[in-house]
């Protein structure tokens, strides 16, 4: 799959937001997928405590984390999907912390 796909696949199914959330988590693990995956959950988690919660309960906060610690260009797409994760939510803050996430975002 590359980035294409996804969008024609994402657009092709009525997916709720919790589908496209579990989709794109599952994506980070694939190396190909990962610049697409961070950049949906960035845009996903904006503006919406709900796909907040959401992502952080599909356990997406620590390959976010991984994604950001790594010296890839994807690093930026990670930092600001934990950005928006952060932002006033209190349990994706302990979250990122507990993932290790403070030090490359402060790096």
């Amino acid at each position: 799959l590359n980035s294409f796909n996804i969008t024609h696949i994402e657009q092709a199914v009525n997916w709720t937001d919790t589908k496209k959330i579990d989709f794109y988590v599952f994506c980070l693990s694939l190396k190909e997928l990962q610049q697409h995956a961070a950049g949906a959950l960035f845009a996903l988690a904006f503006n919406n405590p709900e796909n907040r919660d959401a992502i952080r309960d599909a356990e997406g906060i620590p390959p976010l984390v991984e994604l950001a610690s790594s010296g890839t260009d994807q690093k930026q797409l990670a930092a600001g999907a934990l950005w928006n994760l952060a932002i006033d939510n209190p349990q994706n803050r302990v979250a990122i912390r507990e993932a290790g996430g403070i030090p490359p975002l402060v790096a």
